[in-house]
């Protein structure tokens, strides 16, 4: 721990180890604090009986109050030429050497940086997790008001059955439990832009690397964004009637989760290239506003203008994480038609002509809404692509903002 100090009480300054004396910006003594008092009695400065060391220290050194200003800088002088000749400073320039030189020393790290990478990875992850914890505006606030959110949306789309009316149900809570929870990834924004001015200062600092920084808080932000996913899917989930087994529930939670994580990314990335709170904020709520648009819920994706499917639809993460979760939670089910004097009146049309049982499945309802031929193994790498694409980006820009800060201010 290294910390400046001005005029000390005699106790204070007997708590200090070593000591480093400067004077006109030139070193006067740096030792151990104990020996300094020999140090300056062998030199001629001999320290009073009953004074305390850091006052004489600050009068020899200090020029504010010398009535000959010439004067106080040759002794200033003489000192620090005393000092260079020193066996002390010797000794601090052999070990220096012994530093720089030696086969196992700790400075052999990444280039530039005192620690090596897995060592950086390992401490910021450490502080990460702490002050996420503590942090409330990090993720517990995303955590309160997701788990409201699930009891509303569960005591507001309760246990739906098997009646034909609940296949608009389903599509529309689906999409509000993407949609919503994506949206809410603004929330923070905050503690984004708060930590922003901490890394900017400790990297240009050569602290740590852009790299240890960006991999640290990916692996914090896993657990956190698991709780969240999971707090509000084991609230809403079986209040809402999905289909309660164990495969279809956990891939629920996987896509869901997912779907968090690239939202997360892409706060992240909108906050460190637009570092100012409002302007993040209307950049953020635009962007997932965008993608709610786009998605193909409020606009069937048949009838989505050919611009915009052909080009912010195939990029729209929201899309790909709804329509494998509408795939997952439709397959398998078997909806009733309402009766009609004539017969069955059905919504959707039955594949397989059989209107005798007066019914339709929900894979009759994907090939309805051209949602038949979602597949897992393409539509789960296109998501991961999204996550990455985000990453790569805030990496970039994180470096670019460091290299201008250490060209343009020191922070030291």
């Amino acid at each position: 721990m290294i910390a400046t100090i001005h005029q000390p009480s005699t106790e204070t300054f007997e708590l200090f180890t070593h000591l480093l004396l400067l004077g006109q910006g030139s070193t006067v003594y740096f030792g151990p604090r104990e020996a300094s008092i020999e140090y300056f009695d062998r030199t001629g400065h001999p320290i009073p009986s009953h004074s305390n060391p850091s006052d004489v220290y600050l009068q020899m050194t200090n020029l504010d109050f010398v009535m000959d200003r010439q004067e106080g800088k040759d002794r200033v002088a003489a000192l620090c030429s005393a000092f260079r000749a020193s066996p002390e400073q010797a000794i601090i320039l052999e070990d220096i050497e012994k530093i720089r030189r030696g086969p196992s020393s700790n400075f052999q790290g990444t280039v530039g940086y005192v620690n090596g990478f897995a060592y950086q990875t390992k401490t910021l992850m450490a502080r990460a997790f702490l002050n996420a914890l503590k942090n409330p505006l990090s993720y517990w606030i995303r955590v309160a008001m997701y788990v409201i959110l699930a009891g509303l949306m569960g005591t507001t789309w309760y246990r739906m059955d098997d009646a034909q009316a609940t296949v608009a149900d389903r599509l529309a809570g689906l999409f509000f439990a993407v949609a919503f929870l994506s949206f809410m990834s603004v929330a923070g924004i905050p503690a984004f832009l708060e930590e922003r001015h901490v890394f900017l200062r400790e990297c240009a600092n050569g602290l740590y690397g852009v790299e240890s920084y960006v991999i640290s808080n990916l692996l914090v932000s896993v657990p956190f964004i698991l709780v969240i996913t999971a707090s509000f899917t084991l609230v809403a989930y079986f209040l809402m009637g999905l289909q309660e087994t164990p495969v279809k529930f956990f891939i629920f939670i996987g896509y869901l989760f997912l779907a968090l994580m690239i939202a997360e990314a892409q706060t992240v990335f909108i906050s460190v290239a637009i570092p100012i709170f409002v302007g993040a904020l209307a950049i953020t709520a635009f962007t997932n506003g965008l993608w709610m648009i786009v998605q193909g819920f409020f606009v069937q994706k048949k009838n989505i203008p050919a611009f915009w499917q052909q080009s912010f639809h195939q990029i729209d993460f929201q899309k790909y994480t709804y329509e494998l979760l509408l795939t997952n939670e439709l397959t398998g089910l078997e909806f009733k038609c309402d009766p009609s004097p004539g017969g069955c009146a059905c919504i959707i049309p039955s594949n397989s002509g059989n209107t005798t049982g007066c019914s339709f499945t929900g894979e009759d309802v994907l090939a309805y809404y051209e949602y038949s031929d979602i597949p897992y193994e393409e539509w789960t790498p296109y998501l991961l692509a999204i996550f990455a694409f985000f990453k790569v980006a805030t990496y970039i820009v994180l470096k670019i903002s460091t290299a201008w800060k250490r060209r343009n201010s020191c922070f030291c």
